[in-house]
């Protein structure tokens, strides 16, 4: 495996509290093996890299994925393509957001085997992309809000199997629907999409599988019983009360943020107009309703749902709605880590962690805009993408 020294105007490690100037970055074996002032490196064989102009910073983390759906069209008739279709728009996907600078990607739900083909797929070499947590398919109540990419399930013991099924499929994390969303016809985003019984079983069912569980929630009663029963995340959090944001601290639950995909589907003339009604409600409330999240230190990490690859609009909307600039750079690296049980292994650049590092032109601190389409990605010690001269 290549050996790399990398050289750039300044690294944004995801620890420091200001960004660190001077250093060179040495890689080899897919790791980072010292951070050390620049022109101290014997470089040997290895491959000298120099970025001027550029900062370093960690992989990006994506928490919330849906592989093959495209933004813009719907998702109720996307869903309903066939599996081998859905799966070919994914791996396209799969490389645009490695592309990105996302060099971790957690799905939140796809059809048929999307996930394990994906991940064979890279195995293989077949296509480039980042690494894949994936939630194979998601867990819907019978005509629920989700059922069209995923399964349907009813009753607590329905559900267990349910999820047994998926570990067995090959998941590797759960994917419930707590509440209703904007993308279904005819769902109500506020009320619960399940029991309070069946949200128990699922969240007990897959912590002892060894899993962790996501829940797709926008607010309404489901959402404390799902974080009184142990749920690592809540997924989107449109409609979330003060109230569910103190429990959620309390009970140290993650919000995975996801308000991009809300503020730019206003703004598009193709999203179906139920989708729009739902979201004009909501959008406004959930972007004031982050700046109490950020006063309390709620455990925050991101997603783009299906704005592939578009991280840096999730970080730009939290830094906007109370959330410090290197917050919100965290919630989309060492917290995403964090939220995937990867923390000791990716999320920050440092001394034995896995080498994903981005380069980017000016400081995303100052405008979070430099990381779209950034000049320099590597992903597991080796370049994906340089246009760097």
């Amino acid at each position: 495996m290549a050996a790399y020294v990398i050289r750039a105007d300044m690294i944004i490690d995801g620890t420091r509290d200001v960004p660190d100037t001077g250093k060179e970055v040495v890689v080899a074996d897919g790791l980072i093996r010292a951070i050390v002032p620049v022109g101290t490196t014997d470089a040997g064989d290895a491959e000298v890299v120099d970025l001027p102009g550029m900062a370093l910073v960690p992989g990006l983390i994506d928490c919330h994925e849906h592989l093959g759906l495209i933004f813009g069209e719907d998702e109720m008739e996307q869903g309903l393509d066939a599996p081998e279709y859905y799966a070919m728009k994914s791996a396209l996907h799969m490389q645009q957001i490695l592309r990105s600078g996302v060099t971790t990607v957690r799905t939140a739900g796809d059809p048929g085997d999307t996930g394990n083909l994906i991940k064979r797929a890279l195995r293989h070499g077949i296509i480039t992309g980042p690494r894949l947590v994936s939630a194979h398919r998601l867990i819907a109540r019978t005509g629920g809000h989700g059922w069209v990419i995923g399964r349907e399930a009813d009753g607590p013991w329905a559900l267990r199997a349910a999820i047994r099924d998926e570990v067995r499929r090959g998941a590797d994390v759960i994917k419930i629907m707590v509440s209703g969303g904007a993308a279904t016809v005819g769902s109500d985003v506020y009320a619960p999409d399940m029991t309070d019984e069946e949200i128990v079983a699922c969240i007990d069912e897959a912590h002892r599988l060894g899993r962790r569980i996501m829940a797709h929630g926008h607010g309404g009663p489901g959402i404390a019983v799902a974080v009184e029963a142990g749920v690592d995340s809540i997924e989107h959090g449109l409609l979330l009360t003060e109230a569910d944001y103190d429990l959620m601290k309390e009970r140290g639950t993650y919000l995975t943020a996801t308000s991009a995909y809300g503020v730019k589907a206003l703004e598009m003339p193709s999203i179906p107009e139920y989708v729009k009604e739902k979201l004009r409600d909501t959008i406004e409330q959930a972007l004031e309703s982050l700046r109490y999240a950020a006063r309390i230190g709620l455990k925050v990490a991101v997603g783009t749902d299906s704005l592939h690859g578009k991280v840096w609009e999730e970080l730009d909307i939290l830094s906007k709605h109370g959330f410090t600039p290197l917050e919100a750079l965290r919630a989309g690296t060492i917290n995403g880590a964090d939220l995937i049980g990867m923390a000791d292994k990716i999320g920050t650049i440092e001394v034995g962690k896995v080498a994903d590092i981005v380069a980017a032109p000016g400081n995303p601190l100052d405008d979070f805009s430099v990381l779209d389409m950034p000049a320099f990605v590597m992903k597991d010690g080796q370049i994906a993408h340089t246009s760097a001269s």
